[in-house]
């Protein structure tokens, strides 16, 4: 049986499970449907050629359930997602694979988001499947939230929380004290981070270079990963330190240059660019705590060898706003750049927060790019609820923004749940 089937069947008796009655356990099922309508005005897929437009219809089914019988919980969520997009002219391998390179193109996945067991004690837990792990402290930009990869387009189109993606791992924690945590995770499997869960290869926030061919570690003991943190509380204090042995989410071109593709491949493709996602090893700190209305963050990351990022934070609630600020510093050695990013957030809730307000800026002043999205939400009825978004990209450098940069978009999106 296939990974896909696994997973699929998985879930499946994992939602079963849930759902079926259960006497003397505590048990619960919910989730939406959603229909998205994203346009993409003006998007440049390769260097000198006139920018397109992309226009894609989303469609998702997302249960979630959860049974917990004494000290055992079994959480198993996920969701069915389907995806028509037009695509333009040219993009990626399409045309070196004989497939016409313009038109539509459908797809479908099963994906879970959470499937899991978890054992409860009064002083540890275990979990044990698919699962999402959250290290950090500052809004959108966490230097050290390295475990769970990103899906890039549910990220600019969500945010951070969104976007993470599971996957399997074994988590274990221990409490010695009411002020002390401990965390180690083992994850047997890799899983990379992506530009876009559905058809990546012709996704309009795919910014990889259309010839970019990357290999992932293979399944095996030497490519195991895990780590650690420990948090504790002194005082108003809380702060952690942790580390990580893994891969980088997304993968870095090889040292060797070129590799000549296959006789008769598209101009767009004379070459094959290889890639690899390399080992790396993060250790980390982060801390956070609270004075008078203000809340302060600080987080740190080494990426031993590579790179350094670091940053702080100040938010704090007035009335119906939340307001964030942040800026995160980076010093990466392998291609020898300093970057800054100034990050602000703005949320606002509106008639006993049946409507929502959010706006995220983003700006490097060292590139001079920028990302700044808004969202608004709208309860349209109880269990109703339309959300209207637009991001907007700029910069003309080599930093991870301005490989963006005409990616603007915009989404309408209306939930259902029940």
């Amino acid at each position: 049986m296939t990974t896909a089937g696994l997973i699929v069947g998985g879930l499946l008796a994992a939602l079963t499970m849930v759902a079926a009655p259960r006497p003397a356990a505590a048990q619960s099922l919910d989730g939406y449907a959603a229909l998205v309508v994203d346009a993409f005005p003006a998007v440049r897929v390769v260097e000198g050629a006139p920018a397109e437009p992309f226009a894609e219809l989303r469609a998702r089914l997302f249960v979630n359930g959860r049974v917990e019988r004494g000290p055992l919980r079994l959480t198993a969520s996920g969701f069915v997602e389907g995806l028509v997009r037009r695509h333009p002219a040219v993009f990626h391998a399409l045309a070196a694979s004989g497939v016409p390179a313009a038109g539509v193109t459908d797809s479908a996945l099963v994906r879970p988001e959470e499937l899991h067991a978890e054992l409860s004690w009064p002083a540890a837990d275990l979990r044990v499947g698919y699962t999402r792990i959250v290290w950090g402290r500052l809004d959108e930009f966490q230097p050290t939230d390295v475990v769970s990869p990103l899906d890039l387009t549910r990220f600019f189109f969500e945010g951070r929380a969104e976007g993470r993606r599971p996957l399997p791992l074994v988590r274990a924690r221990w409490f010695p004290s009411d002020d002390v945590t401990m965390e180690g995770i083992f994850a047997p499997v890799f899983r990379p981070g992506t530009f876009d869960e559905l058809d990546e290869a012709t996704a309009p926030l795919n910014a990889a270079p259309p010839n970019l061919v990357a290999r992932e570690p293979a399944t095996a003991w030497q490519n195991v990963s895990g780590g650690g943190r420990v948090q504790v509380t002194s005082g108003r204090v809380d702060w952690a330190v942790s580390a990580y042995r893994g891969f980088e989410a997304f993968p870095t071109p090889d040292p060797i240059p070129f590799v000549p593709a296959v006789a008769g491949a598209s101009p767009t493709l004379a070459f094959v660019l290889p890639a690899s996602h390399r080992r790396q090893t993060m250790v980390g700190a982060d801390f956070e705590t609270v004075r008078g209305q203000w809340g302060l963050r600080g987080e740190a990351a080494l990426i031993a060898g590579r790179s350094f990022q670091a940053g702080a934070g100040v938010d704090r609630r007035a009335g119906a706003y939340r307001l964030a600020a942040n800026v995160v510093g980076t010093r990466d050695w392998d291609a020898d750049r300093r970057e800054v990013s100034l990050v602000g957030v703005v949320d606002r809730s509106f008639a006993r927060e049946t409507r929502a307000l959010r706006v995220l800026g983003v700006y490097n002043p060292v590139d001079g790019s920028a990302f700044a999205r808004a969202s608004g939400t709208l309860t349209l009825r109880d269990g109703v609820q339309l959300e209207l978004a637009g991001g907007v990209f700029s910069g003309a450098g080599d930093d991870a923004l301005s490989r963006f940069a005409s990616r603007d978009f915009v989404f309408a999106r209306l939930r259902v749940f029940y």
